[in-house]
């Protein structure tokens, strides 16, 4: 079971971690001592969670994140049969990314199937881009 579910209060943790995202690392360190004294009476595993401190709490959410996505994107992926382990690695040449994009827009795509320069995996991405746009994606402060 994942530390997340665990967790005896999971209102303070959702707190916590919805903070995290709007909050400065400096504003986030006084939410969490805050926090802290709020639990200290409970105790159990929300206690455990705010006694990190920023940095590792980013960690989490990020790992956190990694798994959703790249589980996300298996299951769409699913039908073609590709498989995404790494998020960064497998989808960083722009392929999988492409194949991604046609599948949630049923729209075709002419991108490069193996891209070996960096040029070619940066216009595989853009294309991809491109494509959710004109599909109606709002994209902000994403570019290849």
């Amino acid at each position: 079971m994942e530390w997340w579910m665990e967790n005896e209060n999971p209102v303070i943790l959702a707190a916590s971690m919805t903070e995290l995202g709007r909050k400065g690392e400096v504003e986030l360190n006084d939410i969490l001592a805050k926090k802290r004294e709020q639990c200290a009476d409970e105790g159990g595993h929300a206690l455990e969670l705010l006694n990190m401190n920023a940095e590792e709490i980013k960690e989490k959410w990020l790992n956190i994140q990694k798994r959703s996505y790249t589980n996300w994107i298996n299951e769409v992926l699913r039908p073609t049969g590709e498989v995404v382990n790494d998020i960064v690695d497998d989808i960083g040449n722009g392929v999988l990314l492409c194949k991604l994009t046609m599948l949630l827009t049923m729209k075709r795509l002419r991108y490069q199937k193996n891209p070996r320069l960096l040029f070619q995996r940066q216009d595989n991405i853009q294309k991809s881009l491109n494509l959710l746009e004109q599909s109606g994606c709002k994209l902000v402060n994403i570019g290849a």
